[in-house]
């Protein structure tokens, strides 16, 4: 779990630094907020999950959350230049 959220937000965090430059603190803040909330969420439930499911059903399930959060950088890899001229296009979300 530890790997797998670390691995999570940073991966995140640099593609928002690549990607979004002109809000990268706005972004940054949002990622590791959300990484921290998580992470309190899984912890903080991690207890009574293993007391009611056992060890092997409740980290093999954490790891599956972990994998399939990490499965999302192979749609950013592909259509991510898609996704970025979008956004600073035709979204106007973010104005260079």
């Amino acid at each position: 779990m530890s790997v797998g959220l670390t691995s999570i937000g940073d991966i995140a965090m640099a593609y928002a630094m690549d990607s979004y430059y002109p809000v990268a603190a706005e972004s940054l803040l949002l990622i590791n907020g959300a990484k921290n909330v998580v992470a309190f969420g899984l912890s903080f439930a991690a207890v009574p999950w293993v007391e009611h499911q056992g060890y092997a059903a409740a980290f093999g399930t954490m790891a599956g959350i972990m994998v399939f959060a990490l499965l999302w950088a192979i749609p950013l890899g592909y259509f991510g230049h898609y996704i970025r001229h979008v956004t600073s296009t035709k979204l106007k979300i973010i104005s260079w």
